[in-house]
């Protein structure tokens, strides 16, 4: 099951992984503050656990054209 990690002002993801980092792992590796909005990160922290649906990668199809070829060329 994947973890992730977000800043509580943007909701931007600092962390998404399958291993579980404590907060102050997160902090350390983001130098105390989200990149997006600029706020300053600390412990203060609450958990939020949210069941999602399984993740399926969107597959999108590659459509080839064929040209043919004149047998002059």
């Amino acid at each position: 099951m994947p973890f992730e990690i977000v800043c509580g002002n943007c909701g931007e993801t600092l962390y998404w992984g399958m291993e579980l980092l404590s907060p102050r792992e997160v902090l350390k590796m983001k130098r105390g503050i989200c990149y997006r909005c600029g706020a300053k990160l600390s412990t203060d922290y609450t958990f939020e656990i949210l069941r999602c649906e399984a993740y399926t990668p969107s597959i999108k199809r590659i459509s080839v054209k064929h040209r043919e070829i004149d047998e002059s060329e």
